[in-house]
């Protein structure tokens, strides 16, 4: 099978986020018990001493595949289930496809540690102070941390680096999950496929990530009213809590919609772009 790199309108990146949302909004339930049986390992995982957290990273290329076979199927009618989460450990799933998602799991994981690795080299004690402020009442977190960034000048540059390099890992990785288990390609040829359709796609990718920051200011601002109405820094977060898991979950649905738009696979791929927003919105 053919495998195309297409452009799309800057426009189609906030088409992936509706899209997104309308489709989380049709399967609520599933989607939900989808994200918590992510999580469910992830928390488990965050617990084990030294390695815990690294394994945590490797998940991530695991979990978009499964929100990605997920909603191709909410597409197609079917409910998405936890099991779409499993779907590559089953006896039915091909050997070598398996092997390559999680070699491209296991190499996400060491990028993103390498990553935050050169962050923690270099900001020492000040991103104690950040984690610190960002627990904070949420109407103060810009400004603490504003405050503990002109305490030590040298976290600009650094954080700067740092999230430069996280969107380098995060335009390798993006779609790699989909072209290694949809269309067998190697790790090595679904990075370069997904760096690649980003490239060409970078004025939707840019519009899609403005978007999805515009959604986060106004979980944060939900959280400042709600600790407001609350008294309590504490329950507000716990009552914002559902409201950002649902967010989470649109958010991995919207890596399906942006591959769909991005590769045309010249048939009746399992997820194509010509009806995947018709259904979805």
């Amino acid at each position: 099978m053919s495998l195309r790199v297409q452009s799309v309108e800057a426009r189609r990146g906030l088409r992936w986020i509706a899209g997104s949302l309308a489709l989380l909004s049709g399967h609520l339930i599933g989607f939900t018990l989808l994200l918590l049986t992510a999580l469910l390992p992830a928390l488990l995982l965050a617990a084990v001493p030294a390695i815990g957290p690294l394994l945590v990273f490797a998940l991530g290329p695991v979990i978009t595949l499964g929100f990605a076979l997920a909603s191709r199927d909410a597409l197609s009618g079917q409910p998405p289930r936890p099991q779409h989460l499993l779907q590559i450990f089953v006896d039915g799933s091909d050997p070598l496809r398996r092997r390559r998602l999680l070699a491209l799991s296991m190499a996400y994981m060491l990028a993103v540690t390498g990553v935050f690795s050169i962050l923690a080299l270099g900001g020492g004690d000040a991103l104690t102070k950040i984690a610190e402020a960002s627990r904070s009442d949420p109407a103060n977190v810009a400004e603490r941390m504003h405050a503990v960034v002109l305490e030590h000048p040298q976290l600009q540059p650094l954080m700067l680096l740092s999230s430069l390099l996280l969107i380098a890992v995060s335009v390798l990785f993006w779609h790699a999950p989909m072209l290694v288990w949809w269309h067998s390609q190697g790790v090595a040829q679904a990075l370069f496929s997904s760096a690649w359709a980003c490239w060409r796609n970078k004025g939707a990718f840019l519009l899609y990530s403005l978007g999805w920051m515009a959604v986060t200011l106004a979980l944060m601002a939900v959280g400042s009213v709600l600790t407001a109405l609350l008294g309590s820094p504490q329950l507000g977060s716990l009552a914002a809590q559902p409201l950002t898991l649902l967010f989470m979950a649109a958010y991995y649905i919207s890596t399906c919609l942006s591959f769909a738009d991005c590769f045309d696979a010249g048939t009746a791929a399992d997820v194509a772009a010509s009806d995947i927003h018709d259904r979805a919105g």
